[in-house]
């Protein structure tokens, strides 16, 4: 019997809109114009509707977000979980900058939600390298919801979901103590803190199923024999789901520990449940074919008279349009004429000119080569300090700190009277812990180390972005784990262009892009600052940039700035 658990830098300029109560009425009737589309599987008009409201509203709106994220829904029930990621992550980056606790969950647990979709996907390949890393993204975005936002009253909601999909993913790897442990979680919210019965008969499900995983048979019975009781309204498709694949697993587990008559029993209840849901489920599909039918109905007719007014407009058009078009074309045929003989003149003196800025063109690259192997030799002498500093100090200092706290403790322990001096010389030994920890971590990211490069991008831009200045992280979850001095050399490459936007762009919007392409990894930078002047940049000045351009050359990439 099967069972199934349900479960480049660029300026630009921002307006500042304002918002009368007919906008938000018209807000309010739009959006529910765009759900209800998206429920009748009417998702291209739903796009046209998102996609346009977006543009109404400002940068950093959260309205703009609100949009952001229904556009992700879309997204998903199209099955382009890339697009969706991207979305989610827009709408996430504007809901971290007004600091809106619910609204952040939400895009936390949604994001979560489609790596560990891709994750599934994978399956039975769970082992695998992609797998893993979609399986890690979809944990660090549900612990964030854990650590950061647990406590959050009116989050209560989103909470249970997480464990319940935590839950999920760890039943799926065979870790089933944690899966458990989460799913006990997420009960006890449902029962202690909201009143949605047919999510907590949907976690009651899970639950029972873990207990089937784990053959802890009699603990399964009682589990779904309380969503049986807990179950009575059958006018409910989903409550008939959930009383079926209750029934189907009680005749499992009745089969497993010989009480065959039972599993019978609850085998046709089972089936009787299932047909009754299909019976619903064909009602539904008849209603909705038979309203999308109309509706089509009436565009189509909308559409013809549309194209007629359309027609007569258009002979009209066409006559003006040929008298101008035969004026035009004389009129290019000599400006062309005209433009060629004076060309032909100029070409002469270009090519003497071309010449000599050649010439010296070659006299430049050998001085930037002889310079950029120079500062590569720097710039590898100096990270490779770092590390050597960073695995000295977490590998030596601060296990002899932690000794010495630990001798510290056990000399307090012997003492018979408080000594001051022995908890002032703990509290030394403590910060200065801390002060080593904050400075190997510094050294090198421990995000980067643990997470790799995307994740460690985006705490990097999660980190700078304060209220003055946000920087966004824009991926299309195509970036896998790379050898490490390659990650840390990137990481390097990208933290030295924020900090130079930070001190002299005077930018209030930046973003980091990753896009990994035939093999290649792109990265763009991007912000709406003050910009500089490319023509006064010599070998000898900017050494920041010099130092970039260097260290990209030497990994056999290249560097383009485009100043706008």
């Amino acid at each position: 019997m099967k069972n199934t658990i349900l479960l480049l830098l660029a300026y630009c300029y921002c307006i500042h809109f304002s918002f009368s109560q007919a906008d938000t009425k018209h807000l309010d009737n739009t959006y529910q114009h765009a759900l209800d589309l998206l429920k009748n599987q009417n998702q291209e008009e739903a796009l046209q509707i998102t996609l346009q409201e977006i543009d109404r509203f400002p940068t950093l709106h959260t309205n703009r977000a609100k949009w952001l994220m229904l556009t992700g829904d879309i997204f998903i029930k199209n099955n382009e979980l890339d697009k969706a990621i991207n979305y989610y992550k827009k709408s996430l980056s504007i809901n971290l900058k007004l600091n809106d606790s619910l609204t952040i969950m939400e895009g936390y647990l949604k994001t979560g939600r489609v790596y560990q979709k891709k994750f599934r996907d994978l399956h039975p390949k769970f082992d695998s390298k992609k797998a893993r890393n979609h399986k890690d993204s979809a944990d660090f975005y549900y612990q964030k919801i854990i650590t950061d936002y647990k406590s959050v009253t009116s989050g209560s909601k989103h909470l249970a979901q997480t464990y319940n999909n935590l839950a999920y993913m760890y039943s799926d790897i065979n870790k089933l103590e944690k899966a458990q442990y989460y799913i006990t979680e997420a009960i006890n919210i449902y029962e202690t803190k909201l009143t949605l019965p047919l999510s907590l008969n949907a976690a009651l499900n899970n639950q029972g199923l873990i207990y089937i995983y784990q053959k802890k048979y009699k603990a399964a019975e009682k589990t779904h024999l309380k969503v049986l009781n807990k179950t009575q309204d059958t006018s409910n498709i989903e409550a008939l789901k959930s009383n079926q694949l209750a029934t189907a697993n009680l005749a499992y587990i009745y089969k497993k520990t010989n009480q065959l008559k039972k599993a019978y029993a609850y085998l046709l209840k089972s089936n009787e449940l299932s047909e009754l849901i299909q019976d619903k489920q064909k009602a539904i599909e008849i209603t909705t074919i038979e309203a999308k039918y109309n509706q089509d109905k009436a565009r189509a007719e909308e559409a013809i008279n549309t194209v007629k007014e359309r027609k007569a407009k258009e002979r009209t058009q066409y006559i003006l349009a040929g008298t101008g078009l035969a004026s035009l074309v004389i009129i290019l045929f000599g400006s062309v004429l005209y433009r060629n003989s004076k060309l032909k003149a100029k070409n002469l003196s270009l090519n003497l000119v071309e010449q000599e800025l050649n010439q010296q063109k070659t006299l430049r690259i050998l001085q930037e080569k002889n310079q950029s192997k120079l500062l590569n030799a720097t710039l590898d002498g100096r990270e490779t300090e770092r590390k050597e500093i960073a695995q000295t100090l977490h590998d030596s200092v601060s296990a002899l700190l932690s000794s010495a706290n630990m001798h510290l403790q056990v000399v307090k322990k012997k003492a018979t009277t408080p000594i001051a001096e022995l908890d002032k010389s703990q509290r030394i030994i403590d910060e200065a812990s801390e002060k080593v920890r904050d400075l190997s971590h510094k050294l090198i990211s421990a995000v980067l180390l643990k997470f790799g490069l995307e994740h460690a991008v985006y705490d990097m831009c999660e980190k700078y972005s304060n209220q003055d200045l946000e920087f966004e992280l824009e991926s299309e979850d195509k970036i896998p784990r790379f050898e490490q001095d390659f990650e840390i050399k990137i990481h390097n490459i990208i933290e030295e262009c924020i900090n130079n936007i930070m001190k002299h762009s005077k930018a209030s919007e930046a973003s980091v892009m990753l896009l990994l392409t035939n093999n290649t990894l792109h990265i763009t930078i991007k912000d709406n600052g003050v910009g500089f002047d490319a023509s006064k940049i010599s070998p000898s000045s900017g050494i920041g940039l010099s130092q970039i351009k260097a260290r990209i050359e030497n990994m056999e990439g290249f560097l383009i700035l485009i100043l706008k």
